[in-house]
């Protein structure tokens, strides 16, 4: 089973968005996949990768992707690793 180790600057980076990111058109709480590969700092294959293991929700309309914000913090809240 593959962990997710997450920095904790990316944690807090999902809950407060940058600005600069985030399409104004699009409804607030809502990433596509160019915003999530920057946010996460992975590669759209890790990201394709992620989908197709169930490890992260996603919309797809037409032939874009989509993700729900509380849908990201949901992985990583479920990913978190405390070590000792």
């Amino acid at each position: 089973m593959e962990q997710i180790l997450v920095k904790k600057e990316v944690y807090r980076g999902a809950k407060i968005l940058n600005p600069e990111v985030v399409n104004k058109n699009r409804p607030q709480g809502i990433i596509d996949n160019q915003e999530f590969i920057m946010l996460m700092n992975i590669s759209k294959r890790t990201a394709l990768r992620w989908r197709t293991l169930g490890k992260v929700a996603y919309i797809v309309i037409g032939k874009k992707v989509y993700y729900k914000v509380e849908d990201v913090e949901r992985m990583i809240n479920e990913s978190y690793v405390r070590r000792a």
